[in-house]
């Protein structure tokens, strides 16, 4: 009978209006990004990515969240097992942290 891998389940975008934060996994890869959808929020200026894998938070980059739409994809290689999140922290021009905001969890084995 033949042997098949087990797949990675869970993943995909948590939408929360303004903002919809992803994260799969793929090739022993993680892979996170986000979208902001609109522009309700006028004192969002910038915004700080990281990928939480094994409940550590590797910070990937910061950006001027300065258009709608689809922000740069991180990613982070992965070995053996485990569960991840992409997280996304908005902050003002000043660096006033305003909301962290965390996508469905990724299993991937």
């Amino acid at each position: 009978m033949p042997k098949f891998g087990v797949l990675a389940s869970g993943g995909g975008c948590q939408n929360t209006g303004d903002l919809s934060v992803c994260i799969s996994w793929t090739n022993s890869t993680l892979k996170g990004d986000f979208y902001r959808n609109s522009f309700n929020n006028s004192s969002w200026c910038k915004a700080r990515l990281y990928i939480i894998e094994a409940g550590v938070a590797r910070y990937k980059y910061t950006t001027t969240m300065n258009t709608i739409g689809h922000y740069p994809i991180a990613t982070e290689p992965t070995s053996g097992s485990g569960t991840a999140a992409t997280e996304v922290d908005v902050y003002t021009c000043a660096d006033s942290f305003i909301q962290a905001t965390f996508s469905p969890s990724q299993i991937y084995p």
